[in-house]
């Protein structure tokens, strides 16, 4: 009898050992499924995304391979071994996995709600072209919202249990109090994760399951388009060498493209937003009636193609030819050098790069010395918090190009955060003028302000750069690379990557658009100014500003088509203006009768 009862002490005992090594990988297994669950589920709410019946269970079975893969990485050295040095390994890996997925669940979340999408190549591209200051404004953005706190107190839940469990366990010392608080916690924390997810668990919605797949493991399948861009150089390299063109004499000898960032047309005086953002300027609008000493013509209908930097740059500076990939096709600064220009190039949100291959920013194809040096005689080393500190440093050197010049600032304009372009002093409105939006609340009065401050101080820039030129015989286009949500239709401040509707379409990638002559250009290229005043209320698409500035220079060749330049008298306003990565055709969607939010 002795004996049998000690043959089941140790059956007991050898079954108890086991079960204390495999909780290395239960317990890693079940962090893992709650971090892969609790954060989506939690930020579904507040970033139009839903999760169906369907979804979850794709969602599940998404985590699930990965998180027994990580579960058997923190526990294999347990498993096979019982000594303390295993113990302490398995302990270590299943404390620096557990850490990293939650860092990267965070950082999903944050994508989340500020782009109200799951990880994918956009975004890892976007995350490598974001400097620092870039990403501690979206991470402070993100903080704010109140969704951040939810999630990560869902994804904390766990953490809360484990250090509960321990605490009663090591002051109290019985096991029944340690296993009630467990189920307590327990149930709580389901209840929790049910009050989460219920209002946005319907069938209904479907064809928006968004995916559960770790955030590690989506980034490794994201990244697998991505490369180094060494390759793209070379081509753009190739495409500026083979550049062959002629230049009228009669061309404008001062060119200057001022290219802003996340600028809201709706929120300049210039398009009848009611407070007066862009002063500055009207006088010089107004002056196209009044005499001939200059003129600034405002186009009413100018539409982008995309609304990230990266992808705008891109088509901006380049030549586009029919047919070819942007990259097959000469830069537009290489083109204009290869006229006899001087060419030079200030940008605050980038300086030439020595990584080339793994230049990210948007301007990357700028920076890198081969295209670099076909490109501009002159460019930035340095950049500036704000926008007036940058034009004051290198307005100057652009003044002093040697004509024929062509000048082009990249600025940081109403970029977010809003409230760190301009300074404080430079502030015009404060929270008094937006006392009457009762339905907003005092954060988004806040943002209105701000963004409507540093709309100011754009202005005032860009009024500076025009006055610099004004005894000239010389023409300035301002255009923004984007615009930006900031409370239109609704209470959304940025943008986000989300199912296209006209209300969406009308608020990225309608623009501002401005073009000023000088008294001189006007009366030494009097056909060409008639044209830019009777072609402001076309249609217009910025990614013909190649065309545009070539034709202004009085080039000619096979990479110029004056049927896309507003100065032309042959000018075609009935292109087709495809936007969002050429998916949707603008006027088409805008004609649709489209009550989605």
């Amino acid at each position: 009898m002795y004996e049998n009862n000690t043959s089941m002490t140790t059956s007991t005992g050898n079954l108890a050992d086991s079960l204390k090594r495999y909780i290395y990988i239960v317990s890693p297994l079940i962090i893992f499924l709650w971090f892969s669950f609790a954060i989506p589920v939690g930020i579904a709410p507040y970033t139009d995304g839903v999760f169906s019946k369907s979804g979850l269970l794709i969602g599940f079975a998404e985590s699930l391979f990965p998180a027994l893969v990580v579960a058997l990485l923190a526990g294999i050295p347990r498993i096979f071994s019982p000594s303390k040095a295993a113990r302490f390994i398995s302990a270590l890996l299943w404390v620096i996995i557990s850490i990293a997925v939650w860092v990267s669940l965070v950082g999903e979340l944050f994508i989340g709600l500020g782009l109200h999408c799951r990880l994918n190549e956009a975004v890892l591209l976007l995350i490598l072209q974001s400097d620092g200051g870039e990403t501690g404004e979206f991470l402070s953005y993100a903080m704010s919202l109140p969704a951040t706190w939810k999630s990560l107190a869902l994804s904390l839940i766990p953490v809360a249990m484990a250090v509960c469990a321990w605490f009663v366990r090591r002051f109290i010392g019985k096991r029944v109090i340690v296993g009630k608080c467990a189920a307590v916690l327990a149930v709580i924390s389901a209840c929790v994760f049910v009050w989460a997810q219920k209002p946005v668990i319907e069938d209904n919605f479907d064809s928006k399951r968004q995916s559960y797949m770790i955030t590690p493991f989506q980034a490794l399948v994201s990244m697998r388009p991505l490369s180094d861009n060494s390759e793209i150089i070379h081509r753009i390299s190739v495409a500026n060498g083979e550049v062959a063109v002629k230049r009228d004499s009669t061309g404008a000898p001062m060119i200057v493209l001022v290219i802003g960032e996340s600028d809201n047309k709706y929120h300049s005086s210039l398009y009848g937003y009611h407070l007066g953002t862009a002063e500055a300027l009207s006088a010089l609008r107004d002056s196209c009636e009044a005499d001939s000493s200059g003129c600034l013509v405002v186009y009413e209908d100018a539409v982008t193609g995309d609304c990230t930097t990266n992808l705008v740059m891109k088509r901006l500076l380049s030549t586009n030819l029919p047919g070819h990939e942007w990259e097959d096709s000469p830069l537009l600064p290489a083109v204009l050098t290869s006229a006899g220009y001087n060419v030079g190039y200030f940008d605050n949100q980038s300086t030439p790069s020595t990584c080339e291959a793994v230049d990210y920013g948007s301007v990357f194809f700028l920076n890198a010395p081969e295209t670099a040096g076909q490109s501009f005689v002159m460019r930035n080393d340095e950049r500036f918090d704000y926008d007036s500190d940058f034009t004051s440093r290198y307005l100057p050197d652009a003044l002093s190009l040697e004509e024929p010049a062509a000048v082009i600032f990249h600025l940081m304009g109403q970029h977010i955060q809003a409230s760190k372009r301009y300074k404080p002093e430079e502030g015009k409105f404060s929270l008094d003028d937006y006392a009457s939006l009762t339905d907003f609340s005092d954060k988004e009065r806040t943002d209105l302000m701000h963004y409507d401050n540093a709309t100011v101080v754009l202005a005032d820039n860009l009024a500076k750069i025009i006055d610099s030129v004004r005894d000239r015989d010389a023409v300035v286009i301002y255009l923004s690379d984007h615009s930006e949500e900031i409370y239109d239709y609704r209470h959304q401040y940025g943008r986000t990557q989300e199912y296209m509707t006209p209300q969406r379409a009308k608020t990225l990638f309608e623009v501002p658009m401005y073009v000023y002559m000088t008294g001189e250009f006007m009366s030494n290229h009097p056909e060409q100014a008639r044209n830019i005043i009777d072609n402001a209320s076309s249609p217009v698409f910025t990614y013909d500003l190649p065309d545009l500035i070539l034709d202004l220079a009085g080039v000619s060749g096979s990479m110029v088509d004056s049927a896309r330049s507003v100065a032309s008298g042959n000018y075609d306003s009935s292109r087709r203006r495809l936007i969002h990565h050429s998916t949707f055709d603008y006027d088409s969607l805008m004609r649709v009768n489209d009550d989605r939010p």
